[in-house]
């Protein structure tokens, strides 16, 4: 694992050296000689675990009453539509998260700018297709009723 950014770098003997970047174990060493504040730390891990219990406490209490005020017929239309949007999404990203980070982290600083946007530009592209596809499709979905299969 690399960590980007222009670090000073503090070896086990405290001479301290100009890099590019910097190995997961080496970062690890400078935290340990204290180099970080510890309450940025603190303050960073508690806005991280904040972040995360939310994400998963508001659909615990949206959904339900989404459910209760939807009713079956409509809970599973909403449900249609967030399974056609997720695939849509997948669709659209198309692998550009990982392929950004790659670029990102062998290009120059200079280029950086031109790969951000680069894949801005392939996301819209991507995104705009998908849109078409939902649109063109999207009258072959009205009027039908769902099938009892049970």
């Amino acid at each position: 694992m690399r960590l980007m950014g222009r670090l000073e770098r503090k070896s086990r003997d405290g001479v301290k050296t100009k890099t590019g970047s910097t190995n997961a174990k080496e970062y690890v060493w400078r935290v340990r000689d204290g180099e970080f504040d510890s309450s940025d730390q603190r303050r960073n891990l508690v806005a991280v675990m904040s972040v995360d219990m939310l994400g998963r406490l508001v659909p615990v209490l949206v959904l339900p009453v989404l459910a209760r005020r939807l009713g079956a017929e409509g809970f599973g239309r909403l449900a249609f539509v967030n399974v056609t949007v997720a695939f849509l999404a997948m669709a659209a990203s198309w692998g550009l998260y990982s392929f950004s980070v790659r670029e990102l982290s062998q290009a120059a600083e200079g280029d950086r700018s031109r790969v951000i946007g680069e894949t801005l530009i392939i996301r819209g592209v991507l995104s705009s297709v998908a849109f078409v596809a939902l649109f063109l499709a999207a009258p072959t979905f009205q009027g039908r009723q769902p099938s009892r299969a049970f």
